[in-house]
């Protein structure tokens, strides 16, 4: 043998095969919690104004009672409610509205609810909480035919 096989004694099986595998730990997905759940949207609040002009007199209190509806808020005009207006006179009037929360992409934002029971032919969301930097999570859902 020469100087060099001696000091390489290391010899490969040429039967045996090797597998590159990825290392696992970086794709793991810890599944926190999974249920059926369906969706709320998620609600805030905008401020809004108008100026209304009077067409026959009255006063601030009745201009108010016309922009009060369900889901308004903090409902102000420029003026006290006792003042009374006449004809072509202009109040401005402030309130805060419910709308629809949005995402960054203008998609609307929703919270999930998670549910037990819900009738046949419903829409139902898979809701998983997971927890890990990366990786892909399968859910399989069988229907039951009876």
């Amino acid at each position: 043998m020469s100087e060099i096989q001696e000091q390489d004694n290391y010899s490969a099986n040429p039967n045996q095969k090797t597998y590159d595998i990825p290392h696992q730990v970086d794709h793991e997905v810890n599944v926190v919690k999974i249920y059926f759940a369906k969706p709320i949207p998620k609600m805030i609040w905008e401020t809004k104004e108008d100026t209304y002009t009077v067409k026959s007199g009255g006063l601030v209190s009745d201009v108010k009672k016309k922009y009060a509806k369900k889901g308004r808020r903090n409902l102000q005009a420029d003026k006290e409610d006792s003042v009374r207006l006449t004809a072509k006179e202009e109040v401005k009037v402030t309130w805060e509205e419910e709308a629809q929360a949005k995402k960054a992409d203008g998609s609307p934002d929703f919270d999930f609810e998670r549910i037990n029971s819900t009738t046949i032919k419903n829409k139902v969301w898979v809701v998983a909480e997971c927890q890990g930097n990366s990786g892909k999570l399968s859910v399989e859902i069988y229907e039951n035919k009876l």
